[in-house]
């Protein structure tokens, strides 16, 4: 258009069915959307950008998110809330990039992940040192900005 190209990328995974047998003979446990084995197995994800451009300009606006899944539970404990199953909630953050070329060989950028500073959902998994969240399925940095300047020698 005459305000410039844009785009759109997106990319993302479904598990429809992860079954997991843990002895030989055993029965097989579906386990997508489930706190199984030492971590979640994440039913849904995405990554969607929105993508511009017009000159030496260039900006991208990226969701990135998770469904929730169910907490790990503790079977062992005798602690009744730990016996009962609970959702983690859905993770969604914002990150936003916008860089500038005017200058021959030369890329500056500046970004912003996690633009509005979501907090990772709370969890109850006790695998990592981390307490009250998971690691693998969130950042717990929250916003954070960078910057970056790229000069090739051609």
């Amino acid at each position: 258009t005459d305000i410039g190209k844009f785009g759109v990328n997106f990319s993302g995974t479904y598990v429809h069915k992860y079954e997991l047998q843990l002895e030989e003979g055993g029965v097989y446990t579906e386990n997508a959307g489930i706190f199984f084995n030492g971590g979640p197995v994440i039913r849904y994800q995405h990554y969607l950008a929105f993508n511009w451009d017009q000159g030496p300009w260039a900006a991208t606006l990226a969701q990135n998110y998770q469904l929730g899944y169910t907490d790990d539970l503790d079977p062992t404990s005798t602690q009744k809330p730990l016996q009962v199953p609970r959702r983690v909630t859905s993770y969604e953050t914002y990150d936003l990039y916008g860089s500038w070329s005017g200058i021959k060989n030369l890329r500056l950028a500046l970004g912003v992940r996690n633009l509005l500073d979501r907090a990772p959902p709370f969890s109850r998994q006790g695998q990592t040192f981390q307490v009250g969240y998971d690691p693998r399925y969130t950042d717990p940095r929250g916003r954070f900005f960078y910057g970056s300047v790229t000069y090739a020698f051609k």
